[in-house]
């Protein structure tokens, strides 16, 4: 059943981030758990060295850029079919274009992205031992890609439902799927042998498959999309219309993200793993905005559809100032408690030191990186989906990659990519602050004159 996030003037704003929260704790619970089982899977390898670490942290960052392309279904599928809810349409063909489009991304995937992903390490500035561990750690992952692309466009799905409930049940079956199998098969438990590094990979891909088969069974007994349907072409056109910028944008910052990631790994392993551990640290807060993102975008989406943009833009601010909030508490615990949290991933004094300090210098811009997640969330549900390509990719490089490039060439210091990462945080915040005030006028003038 869809949830209805369309915003009456008539609701008080408590009333209106109630309704948000409904669909946003399961997706920040759910998105928490991941963090968790990102984390398990760090600490199962960490008796490995700090190679495993940096070579694991540095795969699941690689493979995230690979992954954009999910970005093209995901968010094509969700903000159709939050559209066609919010005008009472059907949206089955929506879901089963996704589908068709899932199958034919991964292909490429499953031939190539091991062979790729290493070398692009490599050029970015990884030592030879981190680029090894990711083809053995990337390998079984990039074969199971369509099950992952799958299982994405079902929870997308969902997602534009306002329906986050039952997502958020399988990502709890799915995240202790993992760690069960990780443990065993990193280990060598319950008889089988130890496959180290490889085990990791092969925990996610069990968990991803139970997830699709959950997924595939309820979609066949329940019937949750209503009546099965595929109507044309048109509505994979009209996919590939909103999610093609999303993954150009984010194929784009993926691969700026991770030529910053080179930036830091030519320091060498200790600070590539000090920042590998912090990364995933702050990513608990990061989760909270990356989940508001995503009601901000159902909730825009749902409103866009029944024709109410004073609804759309009226909510997505109630999100954005309670993301900042959220965020922003979150970030003061981090700064309190960095080198605590540091340190249940390694004794190493200095992965330790730099850990604190980059988890610090994060800290004190969460409240910014708040307001980027949840604008470009909203922006993204309007349909208006070139917008946040242009703002991210522009901000990411004039205020980040090429400060670093000229400054390292003057002061080759550790912090000095971790100072323009923050001030890029910064800038990109103002940035989509400045955008959404400027399409909040535009679109109201032209919807209500």
């Amino acid at each position: 059943m869809e949830a209805n996030l369309v915003v009456d003037e008539s609701k008080k704003s408590k009333d209106i981030l109630k309704a948000v929260l409904n669909v946003a704790t399961p997706v920040i619970i759910s998105n928490l758990l991941y963090t968790v089982e990102t984390l398990v899977s760090l600490l199962l390898v960490s008796h490995l060295g700090k190679s495993a670490i940096a070579g694991v942290g540095y795969s699941i960052s690689m493979m995230w850029f690979v992954y954009s392309l999910m970005a093209l279904t995901y968010n094509g599928t969700s903000i159709m079919v939050s559209h066609r809810v919010g005008a009472g349409k059907p949206f089955f063909d929506v879901f089963l274009s996704g589908m068709v489009l899932s199958l034919l991304l991964s292909i490429p995937i499953a031939l190539f992205g091991t062979k790729f992903i290493p070398e692009l390490m490599l050029l970015f500035g990884a030592k030879k031992d981190i680029a090894n561990i990711a083809t053995i750690y990337l390998k079984p992952i990039f074969l199971a890609a369509f099950i992952q692309f799958a299982t994405e466009v079902f929870y997308a799905t969902y997602s534009g439902m306002g329906q986050t409930k039952f997502p958020f049940k399988v990502s709890v079956i799915m995240n202790i799927t993992n760690i069960a199998s990780s443990y065993v098969l990193i280990n060598g438990k319950l008889g089988f042998r130890a496959f180290g590094i490889e085990g990791a990979a092969f925990g996610i891909v069990i968990s991803e498959v139970v997830g699709f088969l959950i997924y595939t069974y309820v979609l066949f007994v329940d019937k949750p999309f209503g009546k099965f349907s595929f109507k044309s072409l048109k509505t994979i056109l009209e996919m590939l219309k909103l999610g093609i910028p999303v993954t150009v944008d984010r194929g784009l910052t993926s691969l700026s993200f991770n030529l910053f990631v080179g930036f830091v790994a030519r320091f060498g392993n200790t600070i590539l793993a000090a920042y590998q551990i912090g990364l995933r640290l702050e990513s608990i807060s990061f989760m909270i905005g990356y989940a508001l993102s995503i009601s901000a975008s159902v909730l825009t989406g749902q409103n866009f559809g029944a024709g109410n943009i004073k609804g759309a833009f009226r909510g997505a601010k109630i999100i954005a100032n309670f993301s900042a909030l959220a965020m922003g508490i979150v970030g003061l615990m981090v700064i309190i408690l960095s080198k605590y949290m540091a340190m249940i991933f390694t004794s190493d004094k200095n992965i330790i030191h730099y850990a604190e300090i980059y988890l610090i210098m994060v800290g004190l811009t969460q409240v910014f990186l708040s307001y980027s997640f949840v604008l470009s969330g909203a922006i993204k549900g309007l349909g208006k989906t070139y917008i946040p390509m242009f703002v991210n990719i522009l901000s990411f490089w004039v205020f980040r990659i090429i400060p670093i490039v000229v400054m390292l060439k003057y002061i080759f210091n550790p912090y000095i990519p971790w100072v323009f990462m923050s001030v890029e945080t910064v800038a990109r915040a103002i940035c989509f602050l400045v955008v959404f005030k400027i399409l909040e006028k535009n679109m109201l003038e032209i919807r209500y004159g």
